[in-house]
């Protein structure tokens, strides 16, 4: 991901449409990137191996409590931005 001026681009991502200025990429501070990183590895485990807790290898394994997860997903609109993915892309198990 390209990474300028201290933002972070996620090109693959929808545009955003700012009314009487250009199209621009999808994209937020570094810090607000890397917070929801950190935050993210806290409260989700995506495995690498074979996943022991669902069939399907589009398994994320929820690590955090639902209070971590709620806390996650009202984080930033970045985090609740990846909370939406997660649950729209792939299937939870509980460790």
């Amino acid at each position: 991901m390209p990474v300028t001026n201290n933002t972070v681009t996620l090109p693959y991502e929808p545009y955003a449409y700012q009314y009487g200025k250009s199209f621009v990429p999808y994209s937020i501070t570094l810090q607000e990137f890397k917070t929801g990183i950190k935050k993210l590895i806290r409260c989700f485990s995506i495995p690498t191996a074979p996943n022991p807790y669902a069939a399907s290898p589009l398994t994320v394994v929820q690590v955090g409590g639902a209070d971590e997860v709620n806390a996650f997903r009202s984080a930033s609109k970045f985090t609740g931005w990846l909370y939406v993915r997660i649950k729209t892309r792939y299937k939870s198990a509980r460790k």
